[in-house]
């Protein structure tokens, strides 16, 4: 488990930049105060806070559902499904975020359109506070966007079948993103300004090679850590009384 989290960390620190992407400017007008450009670092630190505690909640949440369809016998192999589907999502969003940079026109569905009404009267709330508390709130709610890489993740934590593997998985992600992300709001955007143009398409091909490297090596080794069952304890017991009654292979005439 401790290599899944590592390998996460790597993932989420690779493809970051597409956090970048979907919550820069928010993070940026976080933790700005009255339009102003430079940001503390108390509100830095708030804004990741705030998407650290509710990446924990989803993380848990994702656990406890893992471990609960993990009882089941239908789906003993929820492990190997879980890694296939984020292997799958990361090869989704990278070739979405690849169409777009192409001028594709991509919408999001539907299903979406009720998060986004709560992120927009979070955040209208959110200007009455003060700068540490504002970038702590929408720092929370920027779990609600739309995210493919988010619920890549959120996927990943299910197939721990576990609450706090859950959780550990999700924090894991957060501190991948959290090295770019300071970085951006503390003005380091600046210097990457030359090649900004060809960093969409950069971390759409990073995205899709960490998808397929999920789903043909990461899928692979779930399958080959599951257990077998052996029965129930009874059956254990009663053939381990046998063994002095049955006749051994090797013992036959």
């Amino acid at each position: 488990m401790w290599i899944l989290l590592g390998t996460v960390f790597i993932a989420s620190l690779l493809g970051s930049l597409h956090c970048v992407g979907m919550c820069g400017p928010v993070a940026m007008l976080a933790t700005s105060a009255d339009g102003n450009q430079k940001r503390s670092h108390a509100s830095v630190v708030a804004y990741s806070v705030g998407r650290l505690v509710t990446y924990a909640i989803v993380g848990l949440f994702a656990g406890s559902l893992g471990m609960a369809l993990n009882i089941g016998t239908a789906f003993n192999h929820w492990q190997q499904t879980a890694t296939l589907a984020a292997g799958i999502l990361m090869v989704l969003v990278g070739a979405i975020s690849l169409a777009r940079w192409f001028g594709w026109q991509i919408k999001l569905p539907q299903i979406f359109k009720p998060a986004q009404q709560i992120l927009r009267l979070g955040y209208q709330r959110a200007r009455q506070l003060s700068p540490t508390r504002k970038a702590f709130t929408v720092g929370a709610l920027t779990t609600l966007m739309p995210c493919g890489w988010l619920y890549t993740f959120a996927i990943t934590s299910a197939g721990t079948g576990s609450p706090l593997w859950g959780v550990a998985v999700m924090v894991a992600f957060w501190a991948g993103t959290v090295p770019i992300m300071v970085g951006f709001m503390m003005g380091m955007n600046r210097i990457a300004t030359p090649i900004q143009k060809r960093l969409p398409a950069v971390m759409a091909g990073l995205v899709i090679a960490i998808g397929f490297f999920t789903i043909f090596f990461r899928a692979p080794v779930s399958v080959a850590n599951e257990e077998t069952p052996v029965g129930n304890q009874s059956e254990l017991v009663e053939s381990i009384q046998n063994i002095d009654h049955n006749e051994l292979p090797c013992c036959k005439d």
